[in-house]
């Protein structure tokens, strides 16, 4: 726990002041995915000219400062080089915490970059397999037949693997096409390995993003949604010592919020804590705004353009939610270790 001390302090700060720099790096490595998600249209994005392994080297020796990455596409282990993108940004900036969330569909190519990704000692590595609902429901949503058998043979491989610095979680996306099935995905987790527990799932909401899903709006599922979150809370057991059960709690609270409003529940540090890169180097404020901050082929270092007046003036409105609004936790939990004060009323 005390790797995540520099991380902590950095959160703790930002309830005070815009970092000097974004200590958290959301980074869509590639755009290219072999899922079909009913959920998103990343899959049918041709993606071309993406960022080389020389671009993201160069990228982050020139920002030294981010102590929180989280690698997402498309899916992150269709690029051959992942192991060498994480490396380069392990080895150039303070990280404490590495996320990678994947879809499952390449099982030995997953099992075989994680464990060489073990021996670069990340303080806290978290791989996330993504999974929204049991069985044939997950291969419907993301429409793939088998894909949720290879889930479980990824967790199957990897499992002994886990310690405190390293850990597997499941990640759900609540949406209008898989209601009411996270206790029954629970309950076949839980069934085939029954070390899991509620905490290891983790939830995420359906969003609109123009520049990123590339996706359409659906309504009408919000109220029904709000439910599930109600009977998700209170299956869920929180140690007031565990910092990372608090932000997921908090998270949770949010989003019930979120689903009923359309608003963030609090405001947002999109451009103050955290930013979102994108394949072809491109930096937008979050995964939602679309709105090009700078291009990091062009200017490798992005304080050039972290300290403009435009950047600082985009980190103000999405402070005030002028701003598309949304509730990821891509934005959502720096959002929460940003305003702490505010948090800890959310119910």
């Amino acid at each position: 726990m005390k790797d995540l001390v520099p991380l902590g302090l950095d959160a703790l700060r930002s309830n005070f002041a815009r970092p000097p720099s974004p200590f958290k790096l959301t980074f869509a490595v590639t755009y290219n995915c072999n899922s079909r998600c009913k959920t998103c249209s990343i899959w049918e994005k041709k993606s071309t000219g993406e960022l080389s392994l020389s671009e993201i080297r160069k990228f982050f020796a020139s920002n030294g400062g981010f102590r929180w990455i989280a690698i997402t596409g498309g899916e992150p282990f269709l690029r051959q080089d992942l192991y060498g993108i994480v490396k380069a940004a392990v080895d150039t900036n303070p990280v404490s915490v590495l996320t990678i969330t994947t879809n499952s569909l390449i099982p030995s190519r997953v099992v075989s970059d994680v464990k060489k990704m073990l021996g670069l000692k990340i303080p806290r590595l978290i791989l996330t397999l993504s999974c929204d609902g049991p069985g044939k429901i997950h291969d419907s949503v993301r429409g793939v037949p088998g894909n949720f058998e290879k889930i479980c043979g990824i967790y199957s491989s990897l499992k002994e693997h886990q310690s405190e610095n390293f850990k597997i979680f499941f990640g759900f996306t609540l949406s209008s096409f898989n209601p009411n099935q996270f206790e029954p995905l629970y309950r076949e987790l839980n069934r085939r390995f029954p070390e899991i527990g509620y905490d290891r799932v983790h939830v995420n909401v359906f969003h609109y993003s123009p520049h990123f899903y590339s996706n359409k709006r659906v309504s009408g599922w919000e109220a029904r949604a709000k439910r599930e979150i109600s009977r998700i809370i209170s299956k869920r057991k929180y140690s007031p010592l565990d910092p990372l059960g608090f932000l997921e709690k908090k998270y949770l609270e949010g989003a019930r919020e979120f689903l009923g409003t359309g608003k963030s529940p609090l405001p947002c540090k999109a451009a103050s804590s955290s930013v979102f890169l994108d394949p072809h180097g491109n930096v937008y404020p979050c995964t939602i705004w679309n709105k090009v901050l700078g291009n990091v082929r062009k200017t490798p270092s992005i304080s050039s353009f972290w300290n403009s007046e435009e950047t600082a003036l985009t980190a103000r409105k999405a402070s005030s939610l002028k701003c598309p609004q949304c509730w990821t936790p891509c934005e959502a939990y720096q959002t929460i270790a940003g305003n702490v004060g505010k948090s800890l009323f959310m119910r």
